[in-house]
């Protein structure tokens, strides 16, 4: 195992020297910073971090904020375990410690968050989700910590960083997409209406709609399992011949909704998804889903935290993502 004495001898500097540029200490030479780094890199030696926080006052840690997990779609939704992974990924390059805050309801995660701060274990944070009614974003700006979003500001003045895709531009690009292919009735059915995201995709939804003079049914919430009877007669009733799904985990289930009715995806209705996870291709068809680069998401906001010259407003562009789901009518 490589230790801190090895890194001294291989850059022929003081073990105390490589401490300090570690811990970043702004009395180091650029030069002595960067040969130590090159012979951590050669040498394949990675901090202790946590030791480094504990020992160093100035040390710096993120606490990584999930939404409540009681809901069986969030608890297996990838989203939030790529962006974790591409924060820890990042955090270690720049020598930060990553924690997280976690909970069934906004209570428990909000008691997680204040044991982070009490404990010295996250000197700023960023948040995975971004909700309209959330005591977790009010708590941490009250207390004037350094926030990011994943996401957008409940208010356009609240003193966070935000990192997020176009929701509103996505909205529009799903909905002209399908209308380009001939679709005319378009369902828009989410499980939550609480994301800012959702409220985006649905106005930008609306936008395009009523820009092409195409009636827009109203948002179908999917929130219950007790509500599926409801989701089937509207497509019995209303007969669209497209669906805008939230995420892909939510459209394998009204998938399987979907195919209790005896309809055909997508012979009979087209099926557009979101986040490109490996969900997609894990029944055919396979879903034509957009890509809303989830590992970039998680390193901008990192380098949002930790660099000063980074904006403040971060849009990551997003794609599509196409596959089988989806048909073209005019085809036909």
């Amino acid at each position: 195992m490589v230790t801190i004495k090895d890194v001294a001898i291989y850059a022929g500097v003081s073990a105390s020297t490589v401490s300090r540029v570690v811990n970043d200490n702004p009395d180091i030479s650029e030069a002595t910073k960067k040969k130590v780094h090159n012979a951590m890199k050669k040498l394949d030696y990675t901090p202790n971090l946590a030791a480094r926080s504990l020992s160093n006052p100035n040390a710096q840690s993120i606490g990584v904020v999930f939404p409540p997990m009681a809901d069986k779609y969030q608890m297996s939704n990838p989203f939030y375990i790529g962006a974790l992974a591409s924060i820890n990924r990042i955090s270690q390059k720049k020598l930060y410690t990553v924690n997280t805050a976690t909970g069934d309801s906004y209570e428990e995660i909000l008691t997680s968050v204040k044991l982070l701060i009490n404990r010295g274990q996250a000197t700023r944070f960023i948040m995975l989700y971004s909700e309209q009614d959330d005591p977790v974003y009010d708590y941490l700006l009250d207390n004037d910590q350094q926030v990011t979003v994943i996401g957008s500001r409940k208010q356009p003045s609240d003193p966070v960083k935000t990192v997020d895709t176009d929701n509103h531009l996505l909205g529009v690009q799903s909905t002209e997409y399908l209308l380009e292919r001939g679709h005319q009735t378009i369902l828009f059915v989410t499980n939550s209406t609480e994301p800012i995201l959702i409220l985006d995709r649905f106005l930008g939804y609306q936008e395009a709609m009523f820009k092409h003079h195409v009636v827009a049914p109203p948002i179908f919430l999917l929130d219950t399992d007790e509500k599926a009877p409801l989701f089937i007669n509207t497509l019995k009733e209303l007969k669209p011949d497209a669906i805008i799904a939230v995420d892909d985990i939510f459209a394998l289930h009204l998938m399987q909704a979907i195919n209790e009715t005896g309809l055909n995806i997508p012979e009979d209705l087209s099926l557009l998804s979101c986040n490109n996870s490996p969900f997609a291709q894990v029944i055919h068809p396979y879903l034509s889903s957009f890509d809303v680069n989830v590992a970039e998401l998680g390193e901008m906001a990192v380098k949002q935290l930790v660099e000063p010259s980074m904006s403040n407003s971060i849009l990551v562009p997003f794609k599509l993502i196409e596959r089988e789901s989806v048909i073209d009518r005019k085809k036909r």
